[in-house]
């Protein structure tokens, strides 16, 4: 069926230009992580832990986007490193949440100001008018392409 409200062409480029900004902008915060032995993937663990810890496994996955074996290896890591612990649910041994520990929270604490130059050069390229475009024009596409 052809397209009719926007250029084929463009609607084309939409996917590989995505991935390839989300590269780019991985790469501007891959060296906090390297500075504090983080991966991206432990990084948003990290912080939907600590926005939500009633989450369980199946919660994280979905909320994380990543897939079980991989969320599993890195709370294990993380667990290993002291940064969280796991709790078993008193209703279901089979569920587990997962909280961060006085170290994790206190990595969370120095790991986000050293973000703030990385937003600082973002910003110096956009202004705010077009990262609140820009912002509008994701939620819109994502929003559309959800079920």
């Amino acid at each position: 069926m052809p397209i009719a409200t926007a250029d084929q062409a463009e609607i084309r480029r939409l996917p590989v230009l995505l991935h390839r900004t989300r590269e780019a902008f991985s790469a501007q915060f891959r060296s906090v992580f390297l500075l504090h032995d983080l991966t991206d993937p432990q990084w948003r663990v990290l912080l939907l832990i600590q926005h939500d810890p009633t989450q369980d496994i199946s919660d994280l996955v979905r909320s994380s986007f990543l897939l079980g074996p991989s969320l599993s290896r890195i709370l294990r890591d993380l667990a290993a490193r002291g940064l969280i612990v796991r709790t078993p649910d008193p209703r279901d041994a089979r569920r587990a949440f997962h909280s961060l520990t006085p170290e994790g929270e206190a990595l969370i604490a120095r790991v986000r100001p050293d973000f703030d130059p990385v937003y600082a050069g973002i910003a110096a390229k956009l202004d705010d008018k077009q990262v609140r475009e820009l912002n509008q024009l994701l939620e819109n596409l994502l929003g559309a392409l959800r079920p």
